[in-house]
């Protein structure tokens, strides 16, 4: 096709000539074919040698090259995460209420276009150890302060701001204990004041270690933040959750800050992000996206 477009470019300029009183031989003709095609040659050798050498960029595998990377991906891995606030609710002898802000910032959660917020379950749910920490500081604080003691831990609420600053609780809240999902639904949701997860859901079992992913969480309450990682190893071990032996964990090289739980993990696949997981615990685990996908009915 290539020498098409040559000898029609050549014949149409050899008519120009023509047309123009200007003469040219059929030796003329040929040697100019020969040196343009001597030209495009060399050009397709370098673009044989740029596709081969890109040819991981559009393997319909997940990219590890930087190369292969637009940078703009990386805003749209941040739409529709938001820190999530808890608030821990204590009742004391009388049953009156408590309030106590648990951590401003304490997870990270992932609003989907339905008005609901995909997290993991331990960020909206104490474990006992916790319960019993915080109902010490609460009752030292009474103390201190000459109320009544006797705090006792009743519940736990949880919150997300839109974009406009406003505060929306979360209900109708549905926790997954074994495999450490938790949903909810944002109360008074208006779509035009949040954004949303729009990126395509993944497969995490196609993750290995070496693979680059990316993680999105609110890291110590200090904002929404994008970090890179290595994937480490797979695992099913989770040992803070020993339910989940049988589940899709991997491990990742860099360490999660606290805020950072159920933040979304992203790896890229031909240029694209796709959701391939959601962080699970502080000390470096990943939940991999296809336990979400097992829940789906």
């Amino acid at each position: 096709m290539v020498k098409n477009y040559i000898r029609n470019g050549i014949l149409g300029g050899l008519g120009f000539l023509m047309a123009s009183g200007c003469l040219a031989t059929k030796d003329y003709v040929n040697e100019r074919e020969a040196m343009l095609q001597d030209k495009v040659s060399t050009l397709e050798k370098k673009i044989s040698v740029y596709d081969d050498f890109f040819a991981h960029c559009t393997d319909n595998r997940y990219d590890n090259d930087a190369r292969c990377i637009d940078q703009k991906v990386f805003a749209k891995m941040r739409e529709g995460v938001y820190r999530l606030n808890n608030f821990a609710i204590f009742i004391d002898k009388n049953d009156e209420f408590s309030l106590q802000n648990i951590n401003e910032g304490s997870a990270t959660g992932i609003v989907l276009e339905s008005g609901h917020v995909l997290t993991v379950a331990h960020s909206l749910e104490l474990p006992p150890l916790i319960i019993r920490k915080l109902e010490k500081e609460m009752n030292e604080i009474a103390e201190k302060q000459g109320r009544p003691a006797g705090l006792r831990y009743f519940n736990m609420d949880s919150s997300i701001k839109d974009d406009g600053g406003k505060n929306h609780w979360l209900i109708d809240i549905k926790i997954h204990r074994t495999k450490d999902i938790a949903i909810s639904r944002i109360k008074d949701y208006d779509k035009g004041k949040f954004s949303h997860l729009s990126v395509k859901i993944g497969d995490s079992d196609e993750l290995k270690p070496g693979d680059k992913i990316y993680m999105v969480g609110d890291d110590l309450g200090k904002g929404i933040r994008l970090r890179e990682a290595i994937v480490s190893r797979k695992c099913g071990l989770n040992y803070k959750f020993p339910n989940l032996l049988d589940y899709d964990f991997f491990t990742v090289s860099t360490d999660m800050r606290s805020g950072s739980s159920g933040g979304p993990v992203f790896a890229i696949r031909d240029g694209q992000p796709e959701l391939v997981g959601l962080t699970s615990t502080v000390e470096g685990s990943i939940m991999g996206i296809n336990m979400l996908k097992d829940l789906q009915d």
